[in-house]
């Protein structure tokens, strides 16, 4: 595993690989729920939004992702200039670190709140 995160409130935890994927379990049974397929290489970095309906993915392929917790839709993509394998939200979900070790810097991001992209996304 690269990393593992908890849901906030405990009923999944989000794994990533070397592979090119995300994977959410539900707990306790340990039965896979989805597997979210859109980084092009390997998924360095998984988080969990404050309110759990948002999944971020950071991957080799110097992408961040957002992804819907229950659709296991992609929700946006963020192409950074570096490997950023290190995330985190902010308390009220509004900003997105993203660390980069190998340069020692940080890339804050607004980050959407789930309703704003459900409305964008509205016909």
């Amino acid at each position: 595993m690269a990393s593992v995160a908890f849901s906030p409130d405990g009923k999944l935890l989000a794994t990533s690989s070397m592979g090119n994927d995300a994977r959410l379990w539900e707990l306790p049974s340990g039965n896979l729920r989805a597997t979210l397929k859109g980084h092009v290489q390997a998924i360095l970095a998984v988080a969990f939004s404050p309110d759990g309906k948002t999944l971020v993915t950071g991957g080799m392929d110097r992408k961040v992702k957002l992804w819907n917790v229950a659709t296991h839709q992609e929700l946006a993509t963020f192409p950074l200039g570096g490997l950023f394998p290190t995330l985190g939200f902010s308390p009220d979900g509004r900003t997105l670190a993203v660390g980069n070790f190998l340069e020692a810097r940080i890339q804050i991001l607004r980050a959407p709140l789930f309703e704003e992209i459900a409305a964008a996304e509205a016909p």
